[in-house]
């Protein structure tokens, strides 16, 4: 029995309740609220397919209560990858000031370095999924970059005004694979921010100097629930990218697209979209904003504090 598989999932509220359905497997469920109705939808994907890992693609943004509306980009939503590109790399080698040997962030910016791909792949919007040889191991730096695939198939799909925000690097095809990924790498940027009301996270790296910033409301959103939001965004940032077909939010060395949401909804409908899933972004008006964080430097006295701070803040 093959497990893993993707299934994309339509979502929609109301004040009383939540509904998700799966139309290719005849699945629905309604719960009283998204975590319960989540909690169902996989239990009946497992009963009905025998699945037990299944990965699930939204069709559409994640359904909101009122009151966080004010807080969400309305025509904007961001793209959780669900797919996995399997491939090999060695950080250093692909940035031209290598990584930091204490936080593992990209120093400098992506050389034309091709990634090597691995048997396993599957979807057509990835996460990294990074083997290495055991040798590799041992290098402090591998955790430090989070890049985004995509397939040829979907690509293809993209018009040249989206093409041109990227730059798309082909992956090295693993032995005997048909299918053809391309690593994402953004020209630009939408930095994460925080709220000078809310609880702040903030560090900064002593080695290389690269600051990682999260802030989470008090009472709301703040759990890491696959229905919250993890990532807050300037407001203005994304008013003034309303022109542009597409934008990369966060930064070099761990990021997320988006897309106008009418667009995305669009590309979620095509059968070359498997792992394009749907959530909403959290921005924050301008009045709000958080001036002047203060971060806690982190050195190389405590480099496994460090680490665990950010495999905390990056889990998604």
């Amino acid at each position: 029995m093959s497990e893993g598989k993707q299934y994309k999932c339509d979502v929609e509220s109301t004040a009383t309740s939540v509904t998700m359905w799966v139309r290719s497997r005849g699945i629905r469920v309604v719960g009283p609220n998204w975590d319960d109705a989540y909690e169902r939808l996989i239990c009946a994907i497992i009963n009905k397919t025998g699945d037990g890992e299944p990965k699930v693609s939204f069709a559409g943004p994640f359904p909101t209560q009122a009151e966080d509306r004010p807080y969400l980009a309305q025509r904007w939503t961001l793209i959780y990858p669900r797919g996995n590109c399997m491939t090999r790399w060695m950080n250093p080698l692909l940035f031209s000031r290598g990584a930091c040997d204490l936080c593992g962030s990209p120093c400098g910016s992506r050389n034309r370095t091709q990634l090597e791909g691995v048997s396993g792949s599957s979807g057509d919007v990835c996460s990294a999924w990074a083997v290495w040889d055991e040798i590799d191991r041992t290098v402090r730096v591998q955790h430090g970059y989070s890049p985004l695939f995509v397939s040829e198939r979907f690509l293809d799909l993209l018009n040249e005004h989206e093409r041109s925000e990227c730059d798309w690097l082909p992956v090295l095809p693993a032995r005997r694979s048909r299918a053809r990924y391309f690593e994402c790498v953004p020209r630009r940027f939408l930095r994460e921010v925080g709220h000078r009301n809310w609880d702040a996270y903030c560090v900064k790296c002593d080695e290389c100097g690269n600051i990682d910033l999260r802030t989470s409301p008090t009472g709301r959103m703040n759990d890491f629930s696959k229905c919250r939001i993890m990532d807050w965004f300037a407001k203005d940032d994304f008013q003034r990218a309303n022109e542009r077909p597409l934008v990369a939010a966060g930064y070099p060395g761990d990021y997320l697209l988006a897309w106008p949401l009418e667009r995305a909804k669009q590309l979620a409908q095509s059968r070359h979209a498997i792992g394009f899933s749907l959530g909403p972004i959290g921005v924050i008006p301008r009045a709000e904003l958080l001036r002047r964080p203060t971060p806690t430097l982190f050195s190389k006295e405590h480099p496994d504090e460090f680490r665990e701070y950010r495999r905390q803040a990056r889990r998604r």
